[in-house]
């Protein structure tokens, strides 16, 4: 029984620390799919004269899960509110990469097809730069809390035995 109890103490610890860990990487996965969803977006204004709402349909189906969730709950109209409902929809939690997409759609439908593009450049540039400068530093304390999870139990284990 003691050593079920010490098993599921250090389990514990191990998984918070994972948890935790997990997080740090899902910020990086949220400033991927938003630079993603934004080169989408591009390709597509590129590529023919589409109005918006095929735009966003051709998105969904070369997206995740996530990001379909995310396209199903958006329309022109709430563009001005776009970071709430990515937020809602799980799309994206990291608030950097919430500007730059508020910043990306402030643009969409309002100019120019080139003007358009050349903003969309921007904001994706944008992303590529901050999932750059936020990889090594998320990956790094990733890493240092799996290690402390796993650390911390074992010196629980060590302390109640």
């Amino acid at each position: 029984m003691k050593i079920l109890g010490l098993l599921l103490l250090f389990g514990s610890a191990s998984f918070l620390g994972f948890l935790i860990a997990n997080n740090f990487v899902s910020y990086l996965k949220d400033i991927k799919r938003v630079e993603d969803f934004i080169k989408n977006i591009i390709l597509c204004l590129k590529k023919e004269n589409m109005t918006l709402m095929k735009i966003f349909e051709t998105c969904s189906n070369l997206s995740d899960s996530k990001t379909k969730d995310f396209i199903k709950s958006i329309s022109p109209k709430d563009f001005d509110k776009i970071h709430f409902m990515a937020k809602e929809s799980g799309f994206c939690k990291n608030k950097s990469a919430l500007l730059i997409l508020q910043e990306a759609f402030s643009v969409l439908g309002k100019y120019s097809l080139s003007e358009q593009i050349s903003e969309l450049e921007f904001c994706r540039k944008k992303a590529n730069e901050l999932y750059s400068k936020s990889e090594k530093d998320l990956l790094s304390k990733a890493k240092i809390f799996k290690s402390s999870g796993i650390l911390a139990g074992t010196f629980l284990v060590i302390i109640f035995i």
